[in-house]
């Protein structure tokens, strides 16, 4: 018996069931192909430009046609052979694009690509929503209920941003790290979950209490990063505690309506001291993301008296959330809110989907290459900023020369200072071989009577003299493999990983300088002349 088509074709519970899930998987590869997009980068920059671009469109198409073919169902249409493959290729389709995605998300974070698609829901929402409504929701049997479901689902789906962004309780979202960042203050670094403003109290030398508000030019800045500003003087050696005040809105001029609930974190010891002759310090870099091995390389150190913090804390930064993430609580669990930091941008810390060149404000840092002075010695910090050779990345956003240049001038303007003079840079190369620019950073350095170099960058931990140069370079480790594949496995981080830092002692005439990994073990031991 032939069926014609005044004739409903009904279909299995199980096949109808099954199809519903396909068509909810096609219908929201749109959104979450967009959300991962960053795996398509050197396709996109490189091989064929747009295609991240062509590929979303396609998804459309591809979103559209599942949710037609779903109405069909519902609507009992008869069954058509070429509509049936075509939707089997369509979940192929859609199939194929979310492993390419999981894979691109091992390469960038998934917990990142959550956040953005968390960030997609409302549009998700609508994508999916207004078809099925208009289309499938009619041809439906239990349609009030079905109707209720979806409303809630929807709702829901449209709320769970402004949750997010407005968590029920306040709270911080990060122990405090201190900064020293030159010109004879210290700069206290913390986080909350929600926008706020932030300030820390402490008992001043004179015994006077004092207040101290984290701001730009005057006024309280409002976020969940906190920088506040303290003399060096009233913090050394002395208790501080942070407090926070949420601020749910801005208004034109701002009043105590604004304002929501103050908390009060832990208070805390500060053990800085400039005038140390043989200072201990731990200097770390490279933990891209992995805090749980930096953490335990650190602890079978000894406390230090100081830490370098080198850069490449994480991949890349999606938002403020993944600089609380992997900078402050990386920085915060190594210092233990107690012991003095100093910040150094790695070449990853270029790298965000929002603006990273802002990072040194909300640290109150004076910028991304200034001096410290403590004691004896003189650090100079200075930025390798990015390589030209990773443009493919970047798609010709950056201009790095200029920049490169102007702290050039800056580092040969240096005075002679008389002091113990140490160089702070992620990359001991400076990123500056394909700008020609190398040879007079390095002329600088020698000028400056630079003794030795810190750097990170090249995930390796040695010690060596400079060829045709005063001074030593110390590569303080980072994360990296011991075994395991290097081909396109590698994007699974498959094979056995380590993750190393340095300590660096102050003895004598000597520098000494200890490697450990993440168990706890010595993996090199150098000294060379101070």
């Amino acid at each position: 018996m032939h069926t014609t088509k005044t004739e409903k074709v009904r279909r299995s519970p199980l096949i109808t069931t099954v199809i519903a899930l396909f068509t909810l998987v096609c219908a929201s590869a749109p959104i979450i192909n967009y959300t991962f997009r960053i795996g398509y980068v050197f396709i996109d920059n490189e091989v064929f430009p747009g295609f991240a671009q062509l590929l979303f469109y396609l998804m459309i198409i591809n979103a559209l046609y599942s949710i037609y073919f779903l109405y069909r169902c519902a609507a009992g249409k008869p069954k058509k052979t070429a509509l049936n493959v075509l939707f089997v290729l369509s979940c192929l389709f859609g199939a194929l694009f979310a492993l390419v995605n999981y894979v691109s998300s091992t390469i960038a974070k998934t917990g990142v690509m959550l956040q953005t698609l968390q960030d997609m829901l409302p549009y998700l929402a609508a994508l999916l929503g207004v078809p099925l409504i208009l289309l499938v929701l009619p041809k439906l049997k239990a349609r009030k209920m079905i109707s209720a479901v979806l409303c809630i689902v929807f709702m829901l789906a449209m709320l769970l941003p402004v949750f997010v962004s407005f968590p029920l309780r306040f709270s911080f979202a990060s122990e405090p790290v201190v900064l020293d960042v030159g010109s004879d203050y210290y700069s206290v670094v913390f986080s909350t979950n929600a926008d706020s403003h932030g300030f820390v109290s402490y008992k001043a030398p004179d015994g006077s209490e004092k207040t101290a508000y984290s701001n730009d030019e005057g006024v309280r800045r409002i976020g969940r990063i906190h920088a506040v500003l303290i003399p060096r003087e009233e913090l050394e050696n002395n208790s501080y505690t942070i407090h926070a005040t949420r601020v749910p809105h801005v208004t034109a001029y701002q009043n105590r309506q604004a304002l929501g609930k103050t908390i009060d974190g832990k208070t805390y010891h500060f053990k800085g001291e400039r005038n140390i002759a043989e200072p201990r310090v731990i200097s770390v870099s490279d933990w891209h993301w992995r805090m749980k091995e930096l953490e335990n390389a650190v602890s079978s150190f000894e406390q230090p008296d100081l830490v370098f913090l080198m850069g490449d804390y994480a991949d890349f930064y999606a938002n403020d959330e993944e600089v609380i993430a992997y900078v402050l609580k990386g920085a915060a669990a190594v210092t233990k809110s107690e012991i003095p930091a100093i910040f150094v941008r790695g070449n990853h810390e270029v790298r965000g989907n929002f603006d990273m060149s802002d990072l040194w404000r909300k640290l109150g840092l004076p910028g991304y290459y200034y001096q410290v002075e403590r004691g004896e010695y003189m650090f100079t910090v200075l930025d390798c900023a990015e390589s030209a050779s990773y443009d493919w990345e970047h798609d010709g956003f950056y201009d790095m020369l200029p920049y490169l240049s102007t702290q050039l001038a800056w580092l040969e303007s240096l005075p002679e200072n008389g002091k113990y003079n140490i160089t702070l840079i992620h990359d001991s190369n400076f990123n500056t071989e394909e700008f020609g620019l190398r040879g007079r950073f390095e002329e600088a350095l020698n000028e400056n009577n630079t003794k030795f170099v810190v750097s990170g960058h090249s995930h390796a931990l040695r010690v060596y003299q400079n060829e045709g140069k005063s001074y030593s370079v110390i590569e303080d480790g980072g994360y990296g493999r011991i075994n395991g594949p290097k081909n396109i496995l590698d994007i699974f981080h498959i094979g056995t990983y380590t993750y190393k830092c340095a300590e660096i002692r102050f003895e004598g005439e000597n520098v000494i300088v200890t490697g450990k990994d993440h168990q706890g073990s010595i993996v090199d031991d150098f000294s060379f002349k101070k």
